[in-house]
């Protein structure tokens, strides 16, 4: 993954020093190939790196593209993320309603990382496209269950651009408190 311009350089030689960071900008900044430098950078130290994101497609490119540089990251979108834990700890795949999806299998997906031992399993984790994964119980989930030391003291970061989403209020109080732990704050711009 190559980092291209010198704002792109400066925040990623901005992480080595700040636990958990925060990182706006708008379409084709550089956001994601910032997020890839930085967890083959974190894995390459030897740490266990999430990378996560909402976009399936996105998911399944970044895979192939890490899979060469480490055997510490394990990329997937979300929903996957989610689903694969459930599935793990019900031996089965989770059954839900269509318009209770989402609330249920967080919930589901909580209790099965505490089943499968996963607590704290992770020593850093990306979030890119943090705008479509903005909910308490989402990033308690994330950052909060899966990440060594949780939200407030663990090694995380949220790449996002506010412009791609409309924030509820829930949304916008997450959002605030995320960057009230966040150690530093980058815009990237084109």
């Amino acid at each position: 993954i190559n980092i291209a311009t010198e704002e792109q350089k400066r925040v990623i030689e901005g992480f080595k020093s700040q636990h958990r960071v925060l990182v706006e900008g708008g379409p084709g900044t550089g956001k994601t190939m910032c997020a890839g430098s930085e967890a083959i950078r974190i894995a390459n130290e030897g740490k266990k790196v999430l990378y996560t994101c909402y976009n399936k497609r996105l998911a399944s490119m970044l895979k192939r593209e890490m899979a060469p540089h480490s055997d510490n990251i394990d990329v997937h979108n979300i929903d996957e993320l989610m689903v694969s834990y459930v599935t793990d700890a019900l031996k089965h795949p989770p059954r839900l309603p269509e318009e209770s999806w989402r609330e249920g299998i967080i919930i589901l997906a909580s209790d099965a990382i505490t089943q499968l031992g996963l607590s704290e399993y992770y020593d850093a984790i990306i979030i890119d496209e943090g705008q479509d994964l903005l909910a308490d119980n989402l990033m308690e989930l994330i950052l909060g269950s899966l990440l060594k030391g949780g939200i407030t003291e663990g090694c995380w970061r949220l790449f996002m651009d506010g412009g791609q989403n409309i924030f509820d209020a829930s949304e916008e109080d997450c959002f605030s408190r995320l960057k009230s732990y966040a150690q530093s704050q980058y815009s990237l711009n084109l």
